[in-house]
């Protein structure tokens, strides 16, 4: 079924959505809300760790992957030092 929400900006239940996800309150949401509207095979869960907190970066990388591993979701996963 499609969400009205996605057809009103034309997205199909066959589209692709890419959702920036960091693992906190807003982005958690964010994925929730999409997995509920959305085929789970058409997500692409992205994740970029800037690497500006130290352990906490890449602790928050670790529970996005876990996340996603867990909830059989697509991961796309970059990071650099900025």
């Amino acid at each position: 079924m499609l969400a009205p929400f996605l057809e009103r900006y034309h997205i199909a239940d066959s589209d692709t959505i890419v959702v920036a996800f960091s693992g906190g309150a807003d982005s958690m949401y964010l994925l929730f809300f999409l997995l509920q509207i959305h085929p789970r095979a058409h997500i692409v869960v992205g994740h970029f760790n800037h690497r500006l907190r130290g352990g906490e970066s890449d602790a928050d990388e670790q529970f996005v992957r876990n996340f996603c591993e867990q909830n059989a979701l697509t991961l796309e996963v970059g990071s650099s030092d900025i």
